[in-house]
């Protein structure tokens, strides 16, 4: 058994190995790979594969970045990114955990963070982070995913989603479908207002804004296969553009990327239906699981419920943090978002920030 960095002559086998899982995910994947290296075109790649006999048993993907405070090496960077571990066994696992770890103390990383996958053995994780020398931070998110029905019986498949969310949600749905119209649509204009309205509804909450994300999946990526873009326009004689929501799809999981509403509109409830009716195109698909990502809690609590009530399961998982330099300076949490940008350094509760 040993350890080595992902090289191109195993991405075929790479690839062959997460299809395998049906709980693998697209940050896991080689296509997350190259869309984050052309986000953030300094960060180094360490995509661990353990080997038997040459044939890879284990994966754990991560991405290194150098900066003035020293290296950060996260597993994985990009809005919380959780791609976790996919091992054969147990002692799999401890040979990536080793992996990690050594790479972050080689390299004199300032600090490293794994994040654990929600819907997993959380105890793994705990376990080998407990047995530290280093103190690890934890941080715990909620993570949730909704199950898709079979779309084994066509006709039964709505009326089987509908069941499992909640009376509101199933309300709300109804009504936006008497109010607006879905499309799914690759133009330009789509693009362009996916992104304006993005940008104001993170602007309206703080939230960090995605940018050049968009263009590179638009490029690099397989429309109605690696993603599809969807948008909902009222249904009067105004006909304009409501809301739109982008998706990225990956073996058997759904990522709910994007979604953009327009703040005058919220009250017809067209985000509820563009989700409705992108849940039945990816059961359609063969997809199983809908990923909503994580969300912090009691910061997010409004977001929680709404993710929640369309029939989502939720598990806590965590950030396990590890600090290897010195955390005795000033620093600013604008500072570090500058200076590591998509990366998670340390929590802010660690900053010195009375100096």
């Amino acid at each position: 058994m040993k350890v080595e960095v992902l090289t191109e002559k195993k991405y075929g086998e790479y690839h062959d190995f997460l299809s395998r899982y049906e709980n693998s995910q697209f940050v896991s994947s080689l296509l997350f790979k190259d869309f984050f290296h052309l986000i953030c075109p300094s960060a180094i790649p360490y995509y661990f594969i353990c080997l038997e006999d040459d044939h890879i048993v284990g994966s754990l993907p991560s991405f290194l970045m150098k900066g003035p405070i020293g290296p950060v090496l996260n597993s994985l960077p990009w809005f919380g990114s959780n791609p976790g571990i996919i091992a054969e066994d147990y002692s799999v696992a401890q040979y990536l955990f080793q992996a990690f770890e050594h790479i972050a103390k080689w390299t004199g990383c300032f600090s490293s963070t794994m994040i654990s996958p929600p819907h997993t053995d959380q105890e793994i994780y705990d376990d080998f982070f407990d047995k530290r020398e280093n103190e690890v931070f934890k941080n715990s998110r909620v993570g949730l995913i909704t199950p898709l029905p079979s779309f084994d019986k066509p006709e039964l498949f709505a009326q089987e989603l509908l069941k499992m969310m909640h009376q509101k949600t199933r309300n709300q749905i109804i009504k936006a479908s008497q109010k607006c119209m879905i499309f799914e649509s690759y133009e330009n204009d789509d693009w362009d207002f996916l992104k304006r309205v993005h940008k104001e509804n993170m602007e309206a909450v703080g939230g960090m804004v995605k940018n050049k994300e968009f263009d590179i999946i638009r490029k690099h990526f397989k429309r109605k296969t690696d993603y599809k873009l969807y948008v909902a326009i009222s249904n009067d004689d105004q006909a304009v553009k409501i809301a739109a929501l982008l998706m990225i799809y990956f073996n058997k999981t759904v990522e709910y990327i994007t979604p953009a509403i327009v703040a005058q509109y919220r009250h017809l409830c067209p985000m509820n239906l563009l989700i409705f009716s992108a849940m039945g195109d990816a059961a359609q698909l063969g997809i199983k699981w809908w990923n909503w990502g994580g969300t912090k809690l009691p910061q997010m609590e409004g977001l929680y419920h709404f993710k929640k009530r369309f029939g989502a399961s939720e598990s806590k998982y965590q950030y396990y943090t590890q600090i290897y330099g010195n955390l005795s300076m000033k620093i600013s949490p604008e500072w570090l978002a500058k200076q590591y940008p998509y990366f998670f350094v340390m929590p802010y509760s660690l900053l010195d920030l009375e100096g």
